[in-house]
């Protein structure tokens, strides 16, 4: 069946909103980062997918790459990808590390149809009603989003506006 596919950014034009840490066991941001998906953005543990889980301890520093995604449902057209990728390093002796968080949400929306008389009623209807609604769901995610690295930051005691690596 044909269909129409339509991604929003919910960061554009930077596409990412990035985060970086300089301290005390900086590896502990993965469970921090589980913790508050499911508070923030509401989804069970099952709902959380991890794509890429790299540990190198053939050095020291060992480094460490994790890759994170939930998918929700906003509509019966639109869902919202959110990735979480978080690269870092700690030092085993010590636990004094780094790492850099990204943060990626997308909006998927997927419309299937039949002949070329659904495809145009199908832009009608966005160009009058449906593309609000996305402009409302992008709001959402990125209140979702703000409200995310806030509470990140606060656990990790970064202050707002305050530099996070020199």
């Amino acid at each position: 069946m044909p269909e129409i596919k339509i991604a929003d950014n919910v960061f554009a034009p930077a596409g990412r909103k990035t985060l970086n840490y300089k301290g005390k066991e900086p590896f502990n941001v993965v469970e921090m980062i589980n913790t508050e998906m499911r508070l923030v953005y509401g989804v069970a543990r099952k709902d959380i997918i991890t794509q890429s889980f790299m540990w190198d301890t053939t050095g020291d520093p060992r480094s460490f790459f994790v890759k994170l995604r939930t998918d929700h449902k906003l509509d019966r057209w639109t869902k919202c990808t959110i990735w979480f990728i978080v690269q870092g390093e700690q030092f085993s002796r010590t636990k004094e590390g780094h790492f850099t968080f990204i943060l990626k949400p997308t909006l998927f929306t997927k419309i299937e149809y039949t002949n070329f008389l659904q495809k145009d009623l199908w832009w009608i209807y966005d160009r009058w009603f449906y593309h609000s609604q996305r402009q409302k769901y992008i709001e959402r995610e990125l209140l979702l989003a703000d409200r995310f690295l806030h509470d990140l930051r606060e656990q990790l005691g970064i202050q707002h506006g305050e530099r996070e690596l020199p």
